[in-house]
Parts: C-alpha cells; sequence; structure tokens
C-alpha cells in the first residue's frame, strides 16, 4: 500500500485560505489608526504601552511600527529578552514625564523610531538597565529642557548606533533644542557609540550637562569605542563637557568631529580611575574646533593617550601646548603630535 503525502505547498495554501495566518518573525504590525493601519492600530487600545505590549506578544517580540505618531505612553513600554521595535517611515513615539521606552533582558533593539519628549522634566526619554546586549539603531531623539535622551545602567554590552539627538526643525534660525544629557551611561562594560549626529543644543539659560557621560568606575574591564560621531552647537553649562570619561579602561575616542560648544571647562574630561598602563584610553584622529582651550582635561587617569588630534581655532593667546591639560596626579600620560591653530 502506498502511503498518502500532501506536498508542502499545498498545505501552505490551505493554511492560508482557511486556517490562522502564518507569521514570519517580525510581520506583526502596529498601525496609529489613522495614518496607517496594521494587525494592531492604537485606535482598539486605551494606551500606547497596552498597543505594543499586545503586538509584541502577538509577534513573539518582534514587531514592525507603521508610520504614525503614538501618544506618550502611561508607563513606559517595557523591551526585554529578544524584544526588538522597528520603525517603517516616519514614527514617532512621544516621551512624556516619564521615558517611551524602558530595556531590560538580553538581545534587545530598537531602531527606526523617534522619540519626541512633550514634557520638559528631569528624567529619560528612553533607558536601559540590567541588560545584556541592545542595540539601538536609526532612533531620533528630540529632547525637552531637563530631558536625558538614553539612560544606561548596569549593562554588557550597549551599541548606540547612527543616531540623532537634536531639534526636529533643522532650517536655518530654526533654533535650539534642549537636554541635561544626551547618552547617560552608568557601569556599562562594553559597546559602541557610533556615528551618531548631535545638534543644536542647549542655551545660556538651559544648557547641556554632557553629550556623551560615562562613568564605569565598578567595572574591571571596559572596552568602549566612541567613534564618527559628529556633535555641533551644543550649549554646555557650568562645568559641562562634550565628552565626560570617568574610570574608562580600554576606551577609544576616535575620528569625532566636534565643533561650536562653548563652556567654561574643557569639552573633552578624562576622569579619576580611567585607563591603566595596559588598557588606555585612547584619544586620536579627532577634530575639534571653536570649543575654548583647553580642549581636553586628563585629571587623575592613568595611560591616557591624546595624539594625533586636531585642535582648531583655539582662543588667542592660547600657548603652545595649551590645547591639552593634565594635572599631577595622572600617571604616565601621552600628548604628541597634535595640530592647533
Amino acid at each position: 500500500m502506498r502511503p498518502t503525502s500532501v506536498p508542502v505547498l499545498g498545505v501552505l495554501c490551505v493554511a492560508l485560505l482557511f486556517g490562522p495566518p502564518i507569521r514570519t518573525p517580525g510581520s506583526i504590525t502596529i498601525g496609529d489608526g489613522v495614518t496607517s493601519h496594521g494587525a494592531h492600530d492604537a485606535t482598539g487600545y486605551p494606551t500606547t504601552e497596552a498597543l505594543f505590549l499586545a503586538a509584541l506578544a502577538d509577534g513573539g517580540g518582534e514587531v514592525a511600527v507603521l508610520p504614525g505618531t503614538y501618544a506618550a505612553p502611561t508607563a513606559p513600554i517595557g523591551l526585554t529578552d529578544g524584544a526588538s521595535v522597528v520603525g517603517r517611515g516616519r514614527v514617532v513615539v512621544e516621551s512624556g514625564a516619564s521615558p517611551a521606552f524602558a530595556i531590560s533582558g538580553r538581545d534587545v533593539s530598537l531602531a527606526g523610531v523617534t522619540v519626541r519628549a512633550t514634557t520638559a522634566a528631569t528624567g529619560p526619554m528612553v533607558t536601559a538597565d540590567s541588560f545584556s546586549r541592545v542595540r539601538i539603531e536609526g532612533v531620533r531623539f528630540h529632547p525637552a529642557s531637563g530631558r536625558t535622551c538614553l539612560a544606561a545602567s548596569d549593562g554588557v554590552v550597549l551599541d548606540v548606533l547612527g543616531c540623532y539627538a537634536g531639534p526636529e526643525d533643522l532650517s536655518p534660525g530654526a533654533g535650539q533644542a534642549y537636554a541635561f544629557r544626551v547618552f547617560d551611561l552608568l557601569d556599562v562594560e562594553a559597546g559602541r557609540i557610533a556615528g551618531n549626529v548631535v545638534l543644536g543644543l542647549g542655551d545660556a539659560a538651559r544648557p547641556v550637562d554632557a553629550v556623551v557621560h560615562a562613568d564605569t568606575s565598578d567595572h574591571e574591564g571596559h572596552h568602549v569605542r566612541i567613534a564618527d560621531n559628529t556633535i555641533e552647537r551644543v550649549i554646555r553649562g557650568v562645568g559641562g563637557r562634550v565628552l565626560r570619561l570617568v574610570g574608562g579602561r580600554f576606551v577609544t575616542v576616535e575620528g569625532n568631529g566636534i565643533g561650536r560648544c562653548p563652556g567654561d571647562r574643557p569639552a573633552i574630561y578624562l576622569g579619576p580611575g580611567g585607563g591603566h598602563p595596559g588598557g588606555p584610553v585612547v584619544l586620536t584622529g579627532n577634530e575639534v574646533h571653536n570649543c575654548g582651550a583647553p580642549v581636553v582635561e586628563v585629571s587623575s587617569s592613568n595611560g591616557a593617550v591624546v595624539v594625533g588630534n586636531g585642535f582648531a581655532l583655539l582662543p588667542p593667546g592660547t600657548p603652545p601646548g595649551g590645547s591639552v591639560s593634565v594635572d599631577a596626579a595622572s600617571v604616565g600620560a601621552v600628548v604628541a603630535d597634535n595640530s592647533e591653530g
């Protein structure tokens, strides 16, 4: 007796015609119910977080967000183990006084969405806490006064790639946006802050404390690359920095373009505990202009290397070598081959 077989294609056709839809990871969509319509629409849910959580559960943790504006969630949208949220087109998720997204766990990604603060308040727009691997890519941050775009803590690997922070309108004369910090990292062991653009933040009344603030004093090993970022027109407050790196080891700061970021302190700060003879903090190939002098402050650091940078448009009267300041408590600092002008 010959066994009966059903072609695989036939099974698929039957399932498509008569059974539940066959879904692949990431095929579940969210729509705002006005601009776009997805498998889940905002009009069918009481809150934005309920919409996202229902779609994440339906899509096995992977969701594509269709164009539209999504109201600030009443509680942060939780993204944990394996969750992936990807924006398709112009996607705006608003952030009220609380974060729009709260990330934790391992292998989490957030990509291609705009997070827009609707409230001037103290606190982050996106958080990542107690995580193993997180990737944030192509996210646009439009902050408000007092806000931090991304606050990450107690994590292993964090990649922040190709993001933007600044005003929505970049036309001439449109004005600045306002933020407390852009990327705030506390005890994050490794990762990349690369290819990001930060423009037009702060003024005298609402200055910026730091573009990148990284304190990793509690970790024995710390491998972070801050590279190929463009940072322009950031008005810093009293003690404000463009890069404030404390306790970093095996850190590379390379190929960044930083300009027109005035403040009362050096733009780049390598603070206590940073580096050791086998794993220094290295600044090389960066181009910095119109940021005052000194440009770099090395304080109680170990084995800092500041080599091959271009420091341009220093204040008149800056002495040779005045672009870099190294205090007596720093050990083994190497400062060489930096151009000044």
